[in-house]
């Protein structure tokens, strides 16, 4: 299936779900509108929205507090997005001037601020303390693996297990959150929510590893931001830390280059591609993203048989396939 397949049982909810989004965000202060307004312009696949509509819709008519939710979580990622690029001193997003150089530092991450607090003012409105605590653990969560992932930049002796647990907390715990309130608006029991929360996991992991390779292989246009930017960066994602593992001084040399000023040159990014592909560590990273997605519609596939069921199930292979 294709994305417009994969989105079909929920597409009209999904227009809903933007329209919420754009009543959230609107506000009557010119400054913070014209920031939102901008930054929601630039929203891409409303692949977490998607989740949530494709979870709720397992367990028959979508009640009201899904489109809610949905148009939550899609503000909650945007926050955290605004916040990254402001940290990372991004100047592109998908393709566009990121918010932070457009607007500068200080507004934009005020606006993420307001981003947080407006996805919080949705949640306590849902007058649910269970999905309220999915929310605000999964936010500690986030904030604890940005904090975890500056501690460890350039790092040369990162682990495939550090890795992991960085990308649980920064993506992958939040696909987990959106399976979760999914569940918990459905009224479903602590065991479902908890086999929810196990896909969105697994969904999150793969989404996560995929995207470390795509660093490495991606086309710069459609992925929206440079290639090997992480590395450059100083974060040490899984193909990087599989090709460290061939104990080859040259490799850790040529590693530690990238990460300088001066290693952004072409001649660096040519000879890591190289040693990358020399020893497939970008198929040997795909293995790793496949046995997560794999494990997600196992789990899946234990849901009663609908097109919310099929596409939800579709979602990771989509998550394997993509390009950008």
């Amino acid at each position: 299936m294709n994305q417009t397949q994969i989105l079909a049982p929920v597409a009209p909810d999904l227009i809903r779900v933007e329209e919420l989004i754009r009543d959230y965000l609107a506000s009557r202060d010119v400054i913070v509108d014209r920031v939102s307004s901008y930054i929601v312009q630039g929203r891409g696949k409303m692949l977490r929205p998607a989740i949530v509509l494709l979870t709720g819709g397992l367990f028959g008519p979508l009640r009201d507090s899904h489109y809610h939710l949905a148009a939550l979580v899609e503000i909650l990622h945007t926050a955290t997005l605004v916040h990254d690029d402001i940290i990372d001193l991004a100047d592109t997003r998908r393709g566009r001037p990121s918010a932070n150089r457009v607007f500068g530092n200080e507004i934009t991450v005020l606006m993420g601020d307001w981003l947080y607090m407006t996805a919080f003012q949705i949640a306590i409105a849902r007058r649910s303390f269970p999905i309220l605590d999915v929310l605000l653990d999964v936010t500690k969560r986030m904030v604890e693996g940005e904090l975890i992932q500056l501690d460890v930049l350039q790092r040369i002796d990162l682990t495939v297990e550090e890795h992991l647990d960085i990308a649980a907390r920064k993506t992958a715990h939040l696909f987990s959150a959106c399976t979760r309130i999914a569940g918990l608006a459905s009224d479903r029991s602590a065991e479902e929510i908890d086999q929810l929360g196990e896909i969105g996991l697994s969904l999150g992991l793969a989404f996560q590893l995929v995207d470390d390779i795509l660093d490495f292989s991606a086309d710069e246009k459609k992925l929206g931001k440079p290639v090997m930017n992480d590395l450059r960066e100083g974060k040490v994602t899984l193909p990087v830390i599989l090709l460290l593992q061939e104990n080859n001084p040259s490799y850790k040399q040529l590693v530690q280059a990238m990460m300088q000023p001066a290693g952004n040159g072409a001649a660096f990014a040519a000879d890591l591609r190289a040693a990358l592909h020399r020893h497939d560590c970008l198929t040997r990273a795909m293995q790793h993203a496949r046995k997560y997605a794999h494990q997600a519609r196992r789990l899946i596939d234990t849901f009663t048989a609908s097109p919310q069921r099929d596409s939800l199930a579709a979602m990771a292979d989509y998550i394997l396939d993509r390009r950008h």
